[in-house]
């Protein structure tokens, strides 16, 4: 099962609250407090608890908003604030078919459209540590059909409809479940 924790944290303060917010849950979810200095990366840069390699875990954070998925297997979260993008950011970065898709959408389509695809792109490089770079160039979301992908590279990829709709959610990971999201109703600004 992946658990999705999401709170609002003070201005300019996400980073350091995602990280809080993670000790939080561990604790909530283990009984005990999280091992946050044995916190390692494998070859590929994914971080891990090297004290409690079974507990997955995937931060992101934007805006005033961090969140926090958790697992049993590896796992990838990205949550993005939603900005006008240009057409020629999709240029440099999404996939032939991605550009094509884009290039039929306009106004809030167009934008909701390409903040899918780039979630979903961040959280399937976070379930294995991937080069960023290299998932954004290669890794196609869009079907032939100019439909989102829920599978792309063995790796399942789930869009959240996010409460806050100025924000675009996905989560990603190695196995076919439906997310819990749940929204920290006291906040990540205690934490910091």
């Amino acid at each position: 099962m992946i658990r999705i924790f999401a709170g609002e944290s003070d201005p300019g303060r996400a980073h350091d609250a995602a990280y809080q917010f993670l000790s939080l849950k561990y604790r909530e979810i283990r009984g005990v407090p999280a091992p946050m200095d044995s916190i390692m990366q494998n070859p590929n840069g994914k971080p891990y608890f090297s004290d409690d390699p079974g507990f997955q875990f995937s931060i992101s954070h934007s805006g005033d908003w961090a969140v926090v998925a958790v697992s049993d297997v590896s796992v990838g979260v990205d949550i993005q604030l939603k900005k006008p993008i240009s057409l020629k950011l999709a240029g440099r970065f999404f996939t032939k078919n991605e550009q094509r898709l884009l290039a039929s959408l306009e106004g809030e389509e167009y934008n909701d459209t390409f903040y899918r695809i780039w979630t979903a792109k961040e959280a399937i490089c976070k379930v294995r540590g991937d080069s960023l770079v290299m998932i954004l160039c290669r890794t196609d979301t869009v079907a032939f059909d100019g439909t989102l992908k829920d599978v792309v590279d063995d790796v399942f990829v789930k869009r959240i409809d996010f409460p806050d709709p100025g924000f675009a959610l996905a989560v990603a990971s190695e196995e076919d479940s439906t997310p819990e999201l749940i929204i920290d109703e006291l906040s990540c600004k205690h934490l910091i």
